[in-house]
């Protein structure tokens, strides 16, 4: 008998070893997994960082170029070559770099022929 308990001994050790050597893996995994995690929730907080930056900053420049032209007296409203009106804020006013005339309200642009975007 005491070979066989000394048998069961030795193998309920082995098995507790194994299992705290499963239970110690799975450890290493989930804080790796952690790390990984936190790592990722950086990156995307520091993109979002930057873009909101880069966003303040394309703002910022709006606003200095308008108060720009606000105070020489040039108005805001372009006129185009092709006779279209494009108003800040609109789909190709920042895109419109054949400005022939500019206007400080839309009824100018309108009385000097120009008409709206169709977009």
């Amino acid at each position: 008998m005491d070979t066989v308990e000394a048998n069961e001994a030795l193998a309920q050790k082995k098995a507790e070893s194994e299992s705290k050597e499963k239970e110690r893996i799975a450890n290493e995994k989930l804080e790796a997994e952690r790390k990984i995690a936190e790592e990722q929730k950086a990156l995307e907080e520091k993109r979002i960082a930057d873009e909101q930056a880069r966003i303040a900053q394309e703002q910022e420049q709006q606003q200095a170029q308008t108060a720009a032209e606000v105070e020489t007296g040039q108005g805001l409203i372009k006129g185009s070559e092709s006779g279209i009106y494009h108003t800040p804020g609109s789909t190709y006013y920042d895109r419109t770099t054949n400005v022939v005339q500019w206007f400080n309200t839309i009824e100018e642009a309108v009385a000097a022929g120009y008409r709206a975007p169709k977009r």
